[in-house]
């Protein structure tokens, strides 16, 4: 991913604990404090979890709300979602099925009034722009256990994307690159494999770019692979280079430029660029494209860089609403994943998962 984001999102409504006595009056009133609203013009959805694939129908009811809180440092932020302040959303996944299944879907809200007219269509649409970073890799049941949905049915959604809100919208994500040995027999492995298919379909759809991340070997990552007989192993910078060649021999005649997320050692290598996974100049491209006024035109600082990201990170400021609290738990189970406690059935998720 693009970058660990801060915070962690609460069910709602929340309620006050009450604080050990020792605490005093003070703990009492920081308990009690009301949240802080912001109003943010790019929501992220999310960096944390995979919010389309797992969690829309929460969202959508959030959305119905105007608002979610979420936990940020000691205190509460109350983060708006109303469409008066929120001109786009930027979300991150692996499957798009629900979300393209909500896009469609014009049947009321379970929970509303039929009569209101509130369905997950009319939610969605209320928004100016959303744009879409969407990871697709080559299948691997080993790094990847829990996709529900075929890479042939994911070429489908990029495409069906792209021609709702255009190819400018999609951010493609080869990522991440993983090189690992299997224990077991000492052999050599990577998940290369079907590039060539998924940049195909990328032109196909009109997409412009692909961007590509080579695993990062977190503390937490390394020994959940061995505990699995796998051994993530990190390429040099000539290792680095060489699986770049091959994959801008693909790319380049497809008209696809290779960009890296957050890997400034291989920048101007066959002219790579960084990639920016949320980037004020695309929202702004999607706004265009719908007729809609220009954001960052009117406000200079939201080309700013996100504060909140690791400092290679081009990517420009937003607000995420997701979490990597349990019961936003995604389903895919990747085994390279920072955010990946282990053992999660994607199959058993719950998709009423409305608080």
């Amino acid at each position: 991913g693009c970058g660990r984001g801060r915070g962690n999102m609460v069910p709602l409504p929340t309620k006050a604990k009450k604080p050990a006595a020792a605490a005093g009056a003070a703990a009492a009133a920081a308990v009690q404090q009301p949240p802080t609203l912001v109003t943010p013009q790019v929501v992220s959805c999310s960096r944390r979890t995979d919010v389309p694939a797992f969690h829309m129908n929460w969202l959508l009811q959030r959305m119905h709300a105007g608002y979610v809180d979420l936990e940020f440092g000691k205190g509460m932020q109350r983060i708006s979602l109303d469409p008066s302040h929120v001109r786009a959303f930027v979300w991150w996944s692996k499957d798009y099925a629900p979300w393209l299944q909500a896009y469609n879907d014009n049947t009321p809200l379970p929970g509303t009034d039929p009569a209101a007219g509130v369905t997950p269509a009319s939610l969605l649409r209320r928004y100016d722009a959303h744009c879409f970073n969407f990871t697709i890799n080559s299948p691997s049941k080993l790094l990847e256990p829990g996709l529900r949905h075929t890479l042939e049915e994911r070429l489908d959604q990029m495409k069906a994307l792209a021609a709702l809100y255009g190819p400018e919208s999609l951010i493609l994500r080869f990522d991440p690159i993983v090189l690992y040995r299997l224990t077991a027999d000492n052999s050599r492995h990577d998940n290369l494999s079907h590039f060539t298919q998924i940049a195909t379909a990328a032109a196909e759809a009109g997409v412009r770019s692909i961007a590509f991340a080579f695993c990062i070997p977190y503390k937490t990552v390394v020994p959940r692979m061995l505990a699995t007989g796998v051994e993530l192993l990190t390429p040099s910078l000539v290792e680095k280079r060489n699986i770049l060649s091959g994959l801008h021999a693909v790319a380049g005649p497809l008209n696809i430029q290779l960009k890296a997320c957050c890997g400034s050692d291989l920048l101007g290598y066959l002219g790579i660029e960084p990639s920016t996974c949320v980037s004020a100049e695309q929202i702004d491209a999607v706004l265009l494209r719908k007729q809609k006024q220009p954001m960052s035109h009117e406000d200079k600082s939201l080309r700013a860089k996100d504060p909140f990201q690791r400092a290679e990170c081009t990517c420009t400021k937003s607000t995420d609403i997701g979490a990597f609290a349990k019961n936003f738990a995604c389903g895919h189970n990747c085994l390279y994943c920072y955010a990946n406690p282990g053992n999660r059935n994607a199959a058993a998720m719950p998709q009423e998962d409305i608080f």
